[in-house]
Order: structure tokens, then sequence, then C-alpha cells
């Protein structure tokens, strides 16, 4: 009896001991430090402080750091684009103003020229620089190999300026002395590349007492073309040309002299389909700047073939080159549609 006494007693006090425990382990997850849930558990209070500092925990660090990041960055780097911004505008302004004025800033090294000769230009090429205003004996004569130009210019005033920088812009760099040309007699002397020809290129002028060279103007030079002495005209030949008219032969072997009408030292075979209308059907043929017929034998915007010693003509007709005793035959084709048309010929 006392055995069993005890171990109801036994059980009860283990029963007892294992509700609080129960409770205890409870509040313990809600904490987050061990230390403060035995304050908790000994002061029987474990609501109050645990309830506090986890709240406060995320709540101050998720706040502090989105504050720093986007509200440090973004507030800074708008303040310095803005600023930038308006001084670019003024300094903009300032440049463009300048710009006109002064004919230093944007020059470019070269510029296309058409003129027919020789001079120094102000920054648009429409106005000579006065000071070098060409003299009788400037020229400029073209290699016999065809690749060097010798430019001889006398400029109007032969005090003011002591040489002068070619091919070079106007920077902070020091010029290169092996593009220096110095005024020798009263004249400039320049031996140069062809590929000055056609074109205006900038120098910078020098004064006597020395100092920086002075602003920027250009030297101009013809082109190639414009340079050589123009070509003997060609002597007059006499070609044989055959006339197709969609199939049906409308002349055969006639006799018709060409002459050089553009003076360019070559006979074309655009010359002799005028030489051939203007003696056998005048008004009949026109032909474009491009060198494609738009009319030949009466017939307009017809489908047309041009044939040179029984070979098709490869190029437009103001290219192609006639000869002495050639035989020439032109068509116009039947077909123009799909071109079905065939060129026959006997070879003996």
């Amino acid at each position: 009896m006392r055995k069993r006494l005890l171990s109801w007693l036994l059980v009860l006090v283990m029963v007892i001991g294992l509700l609080p425990m129960g409770v205890w382990a409870a509040e313990l997850d809600e904490a987050d430090d061990p230390a403060e849930a035995v304050e908790q558990i000994e002061d029987t209070e474990p609501a109050e402080e645990p309830a506090e500092e986890p709240a406060e925990e995320p709540a101050e660090e998720p706040a502090e750091e989105p504050a720093e990041e986007p509200t440090g960055e973004p507030a800074e780097e708008p303040a310095e684009e803005v600023l930038p911004e308006e001084e670019t505008f003024e300094a903009e302004g300032e440049f463009a103003a300048e710009a006109d004025d002064d004919p230093e800033e944007d020059a470019p090294l070269t510029l296309d020229y058409e003129g027919n000769d020789v001079n120094f230009y102000k920054k648009d090429l429409t106005s000579a620089f006065g000071m070098f205003t060409p003299q009788e004996g400037t020229a400029a004569v073209i290699s016999e190999n065809g690749d060097t130009v010798t430019v001889t210019y006398y400029p109007k005033n032969t005090t003011v300026y002591a040489g002068l920088y070619l091919d070079t812009l106007n920077t902070d760099e020091e010029p290169d002395e092996d593009d220096y040309y110095a005024l020798t007699d009263g004249r400039f002397v320049f031996e140069l590349s062809t590929e000055y020809c056609g074109q205006a290129t900038a120098v910078k002028i020098v004064k006597p007492d020395g100092g920086t060279p002075s602003a920027q103007y250009y030297l101009a030079i013809p082109s190639v073309e414009k340079l050589l002495p123009p070509p003997e005209p060609a002597d007059p030949a006499d070609v044989y040309v055959t006339i197709s008219n969609a199939g049906v032969l409308a002349l055969v072997q006639a006799k018709v002299t060409v002459t050089d009408l553009n003076s360019d030292g070559e006979l074309s075979y655009d010359e002799a389909l005028v030489a051939l209308h203007e003696t056998y059907k005048p008004g009949g043929y026109t032909a474009a700047e491009d060198g494609w017929v738009t009319k030949f034998w009466g017939v307009e915007n017809g489908a047309y073939g041009f044939y040179t010693n029984d070979e098709l003509n490869p190029n437009v007709v103001t290219v192609d080159t006639v000869e002495e005793g050639d035989d020439l035959v032109a068509a116009v084709l039947k077909d123009g549609t799909y071109y079905s048309d065939h060129y026959s010929y006997f070879t003996d």
C-alpha cells in the first residue's frame, strides 16, 4: 500500500512539475535572447519585452538603409546633371557667337573647290583674302607624268607676311616645319601632289616679326582637268552606218562623216549618231546628259541596240568612241517587251 501511494505521489509531482515547464517553453520560443527568456520566467511577464525588440529591429534597419541609398545618391546626381546643362547651354551660345566671327573655329582641313584660278580665300570660299590677291605671273602647272602640280603664286602684298604653313588646322599644336613655305622674291612656290587639285587647303600665315601664325585661310587650286591645256580636237573620220527599224533595214552602209563637236580630242558614238541624223533624218535623235538615248530614228523612248564592228557597245553612246572606217549598226528593236530580237552578221 505504501509503495502504491509513493507511486501516485511521484506521478503527481511529475505532472505538477511538467505543467509550468510547458508554459515556459512556449514563452521561450517567442523570445530571441535566452537571457531575456530567463528574466521573463523569473518575472512571470513573458509577453511585454520580447514583443518590443522584434518590432524595433525590423522597423529601424529597413527604414534606415532604404532612406540612405535612394535619398542620398539620386538626390546628388540630379543636382550634378542640372548644373552642367545650364553651363553647357551658355558655353554653346558663346562658342557659336565666336565661331561666326572667328574664321579659326570649326575650319575643316580641306574644302571642295570648283573655281578656275589659284587664289587664297577666307573660310566661306566666297571672298578672297585681299592681301593675297593674285598678281600677274601666278600659275599652276601639272607635271608631265601627271603626279604633281607646281603652283607659283605672286601675292598683292609682299611686306606684311613672311610665309605660311600649308595643310594644317589652327590648333594649339606647333605647326610642322615641313609644311612651311617662305615668301621668296615676292612669290610662293608650292610643289604638291595633284591630290591638292580641286581642293581648298587650310593654311596659317606667318608675319615677318614671327609669333603665332595668324588666322585660318585656304589656298585654292583648280582641278587637274582645268589646269591641263585643252586637248586638240580630233580629226574628222568617216564611218559606215546601217539602220534597222523594227526588223526593217532603213539604211545600209551609209557613209557618215563624224566631227569632234566638244573638242575633247575623241570622236564619240553620240557624235556619230548626231552626224547620221543631221544627214538622213533631221530631228530624229536626242540623248540625255548621262548618255542614254531618248529618241532614235524618230522613235521616242524605244528599245535600242548599238553595235560597232559587230560588237555590242559596252557603254552609253557618250562614252563609246568611233574611229575612221568603223562599221556601225544601230537598231530600233521590234520586241520592246521581251527584247527577243537577234543580231546576225556574215563573217565572210
